[in-house]
């Protein structure tokens, strides 16, 4: 398995590399080394090689840049993504022919972003061996999303390596039903060779834990929102939400409380950070669950994880018709 992330940090990649082991594969991840972490050690069965991570330029975009901010910014993705990318590629390529020679291998399952590990598996294939592409992100679209861009050179680069992806594996794993069909009609697959994996609880690590007292005594409707605090997460709609609802509506009776890095404002609170796909304990009182969708090409493919948890806990969730969120409600795991 190739991962551009942190093993066992990732746990799509930890959860599929698991059941690998457990139906008795030997199974060896290359991933990235975050700082304190070995060089190469086994985890749960699991050989993992690390190589350093690459960081060529800071890319998160500005608020409200003007023309030539944003100008520097497309050209701060497209070299340093480019450059990250390649990097990643050929320490990928290299690794594996130490695995190939050390260990041997039957399969090569590598993860996106990003989707050059093709040219890794390609030579490979010429020997007879599989490859399985498993399809994290949507690239072309989260790129859009991420920096506000149009269909650009670079988006169209990322649409040409995410197609060659999809035609040279054998099989392809999508997230969910909308990534099938990008498989289906932008990467030519056959229905049959693509295989919906979806992200989920872990039954073994989920525990329900007692709420806190004080958020309880403080006698306030309670918000929660539980995921990721990127451009393209919507978090950005749901701070000016909350900033009408507090100073414009004058609601003083509600605790927001969010699962990433604080943020100021006097009425959200900070109460750590969840460990792996679980969320924290005090997330659990909340009253609404807010799931932030904004109009970007991305939100209405991507799996929201926490659904998929909250659902296994039956607690009721409220999301806007058409979008992903709302086609993972209706599934009738999730009724129940």
């Amino acid at each position: 398995m190739f991962v551009e992330n942190y093993f066992p940090g990732d746990p799509r990649v930890r959860n599929e590399a698991q059941v690998l082991v457990s139906a008795g594969y030997q199974v060896i991840v290359v991933a990235l080394r975050a700082p304190g972490q070995a060089r190469s050690e086994i985890i749960n069965g699991v050989q993992v090689y690390r190589m350093p991570r690459l960081v060529v330029f800071r890319k998160t975009p500005l608020a409200n840049p003007n023309s030539l901010q944003r100008i520097w910014m497309k050209f701060k993705a497209f070299t340093g993504y480019v450059a990250e990318y390649m990097y990643f590629t050929a320490g990928c390529f290299y690794l594996s022919l130490y695995v190939a020679f050390k260990h041997g291998f039957d399969v090569i399952h590598a993860h996106n972003p990003p989707d050059t590990i093709f040219m890794v598996a390609a030579p490979y294939k010429l020997f007879g061996k599989k490859f399985v592409f498993d399809h994290h992100d949507l690239c072309p679209e989260l790129y859009q999303s991420r920096y506000g861009a149009r269909k650009d050179l670079f988006a169209y680069w990322l649409q040409v390596v995410e197609k060659c992806s999809l035609r040279l594996a054998n099989v392809t794993i999508a997230t969910n039903a909308s990534y099938k069909m990008v498989h289906i009609h932008r990467g030519g697959r056959k229905p049959e060779d693509v295989f919906i994996v979806r992200n989920g609880p872990n039954s073994r690590r989920m525990k329900i834990e007692s709420p806190s007292e004080r958020l309880l005594q403080m006698n306030k409707t309670i918000l929660c929102y539980i995921g990721s605090l990127n451009p393209q997460d919507g978090v950005d709609y749901l701070l000016r939400s909350l900033r009408h609802l507090v100073y414009v509506l004058g609601r003083q009776d509600c605790l927001f409380i969010l699962t990433r890095d604080p943020l100021a404002c006097s009425a959200v609170e900070y109460l750590g950070h969840a460990d792996g796909s679980v969320p924290c304990a005090p997330a659990r009182l909340g009253r609404l669950l807010i799931v932030p969708e904004n109009d970007s090409l991305t939100d209405s493919r991507w799996q929201i994880l926490v659904l998929d948890e909250e659902g296994a806990r039956a607690r009721p969730v409220q999301v806007h018709r058409g979008t992903q969120a709302a086609t993972m409600s209706s599934m009738p795991s999730l009724k129940k």
